[in-house]
């Protein structure tokens, strides 16, 4: 498989390639389990506020169930989401909903530098970033370079991202049921709320018969969003307006920006935060 790994990685994260000989994908965190539903913290009496299941139900569509539906079009997630401690014992900052102390939403982005010159394809890296609260800085990740490995592009750059944040530790350790992925990369959202069924279905081919591109991302992403589901953890995804995730596009731009990256494509996780 392709690739490089960023060294953009705080202390207390490892990478790790391969994944014991299983698959031919290093990207695929294979042997994780999620923790169940019935092991999530509570949170101490009186703090936890109850929600409604109209509400839930009103965060998705019958039609395409991983989609997050917000109230109105123009509705931000600052509008909705708002810091505050996790059920955790080290109650951690997190965004959560307002009204639902079972739903936690992240910015996520990706960035490439240099994609638009083919002249300069040999120069392209990418970078991704995510952030969770408004007092902690989030956290970037310098990606896979193009010597030895797949090219760079921003469509890897924005679900690399995902991956990056799903994937660093157990976010549901805090007592989230729901994790909402606000990102304004069309290309994750469109594919993760229904194009990758289709591809599974049509064998990774699209409609004219070509193969998929980034697929070993996808199907890294497939497996994780498995893993939620056996553990009943919803993974959503709201596709925001650029402007709005000013925050965490600048962190994915430093991450491309830096020069220091491993030499493995690998899963990055860690036990930060």
């Amino acid at each position: 498989m392709p690739g490089v790994v960023s060294s953009d990685i705080p202390d207390g994260f490892t990478t790790r390639t391969g994944n014991d000989g299983t698959s031919d994908n290093p990207l695929l965190r294979l042997g994780h389990q999620a923790l169940p539903k019935g092991q999530r913290p509570m949170g101490p009496p009186g703090v936890q506020r109850p929600s409604s299941r109209s509400l839930i139900a009103s965060m998705t569509r019958s039609d395409s169930p991983r989609r997050f539906v917000p109230p109105t079009e123009q509705t931000r997630p600052s509008d909705l989401f708002h810091e505050r401690k996790d059920f955790s014992i080290n109650r951690f900052p997190r965004y959560f909903h307002k009204d639902d102390d079972r739903t936690m939403l992240v910015y996520i982005d990706g960035a490439c530098l240099d994609q638009g010159d083919l002249s300069t394809a040999h120069r392209r890296r990418g970078g991704c970033a995510f952030v969770y609260c408004d007092s902690k800085p989030g956290q970037k990740l310098a990606l896979e370079g193009t010597v030895g490995g797949s090219e760079q592009t921003s469509n890897r750059a924005e679900l690399r991202a995902v991956l990056f944040f799903l994937q660093l530790r157990m976010w549901e350790a805090g007592g989230a049921d729901r994790i909402v992925i606000a990102t304004d990369s069309e290309y994750v959202v469109e594919g993760a709320c229904g194009r990758i069924d289709t591809w599974i279905a049509r064998d990774w081919r699209t409609a004219n018969g070509s193969p998929v591109a980034n697929r070993d991302l996808w199907e890294a992403l497939r497996n994780e969003l498995r893993i939620a589901d056996e553990a009943q953890l919803s993974i959503l995804f709201w596709r925001i307006p650029r402007e709005w995730n000013a925050r965490c596009d600048a962190l994915a731009k430093e991450a491309a920006n830096d020069t220091d990256r491993d030499a493995e494509l690998g899963v990055v996780s860690g036990l930060m935060m």
